[in-house]
């Protein structure tokens, strides 16, 4: 997937980071009301929806008749599971691509790339601590700033490293993993860490490298301040204009292709 969404946000590589978040999300809300057309019952929903219209007009037409009232609240209530139950399909397949998409815009526009001033600080965890004298570490792209910190209670080692070139990795001992933005220009997977992964993990967490299994490391985590986006005067994380543009893309599209919701 992340071969995928860098060949979608190309254009977008010499653009302001907020461009290609925000063409993403425009065109993910159309992509989710259409596969809400198509998944749902739309005549069902159509006339579901109408007789739920008819019983709210229908208690304010009979206030004078609590019993009524009630009566028809009870159904009112009904509907609305009915309602629930009708949509779960279509909310269920939205799921999927939402959460995929979600991460991968995470992995590119949650944080920023490693930083000159100050510089960021990379946690490495261990399963086997290794001795100080023999612990080898290397930079491609990076500046690594020491000392190097060792604290043995938390099996742990920390260092700093300043900015360089895309593309940049960092190695410890025998292991390589990739540190900082991938690619130059935005839109590209900004790497904050490396895990021991699985498929759901590869999914989930496009911005971590991978722990080799012979690796007597256990986690790496490169701490790197979080992107905000000057919108409307406020500073929005990348969560925020995603939801945002997406509700508001999917309204309009609910309108255009005639989506009953």
């Amino acid at each position: 997937m992340t071969a995928v969404f860098d060949g979608i946000l190309l254009p977008f590589r010499s653009f302001a980071p907020i461009t290609g978040l925000l063409a993403v999300s425009l065109v993910f809300g159309v992509f989710m009301i259409l596969v809400f057309k198509y998944t749902s019952n739309q005549g069902a929903i159509g006339r579901l929806r109408t007789r739920m219209g008819s019983r709210a007009l229908g208690m304010l037409l009979h206030l004078h008749s609590p019993a009524a009232v009630l009566r028809t609240a009870a159904s009112l209530m009904g509907d609305n599971f009915v309602y629930l139950w009708m949509i779960l399909r279509p909310m269920l397949v939205i799921t999927v691509p939402f959460i995929i998409t979600a991460a991968q815009l995470d992995a590119r526009y949650g944080r920023l790339p490693i930083p000159n001033h100050p510089p960021a600080t990379v946690t490495v965890t261990w399963s086997e601590l290794p001795q100080r004298e023999t612990l080898e570490l290397r930079a491609g792209g990076l500046v690594i700033i020491e000392p190097v910190v060792f604290v043995d209670t938390l099996m742990q080692t920390s260092f700093r490293v300043q900015s360089g070139t895309p593309g940049g990795f960092v190695a410890i001992n025998t292991d390589t993993f990739p540190a900082g933005a991938s690619n130059p220009g935005s839109g590209s997977v900004v790497y904050r860490g490396a895990s021991r992964r699985n498929l759901p993990q590869n999914l989930l967490l496009p911005f971590h490298g991978t722990i080799g299994d012979g690796s007597s490391i256990a986690e790496l985590e490169i701490h790197l301040p979080e992107t905000r986006f000057a919108v409307l005067g406020g500073r929005w994380s990348w969560l925020a204009v995603f939801l945002t543009a997406s509700s508001l893309s999917a309204i309009a599209g609910a309108v255009v292709f005639r989506v009953k919701l």
